[in-house]
């Protein structure tokens, strides 16, 4: 595995979890 592949697949984790939270926040997750 590259640098660049590894670099790539963290920035897609990292862009994976901040859309998760904020359709967690949309949908009132912290309410439930």
């Amino acid at each position: 595995m590259t640098v660049f592949e590894r670099f790539n697949i963290e920035v897609v984790e990292g862009l994976l979890v901040i859309g998760m939270t904020v359709f967690w926040h949309r949908s009132g997750g912290w309410v439930r």
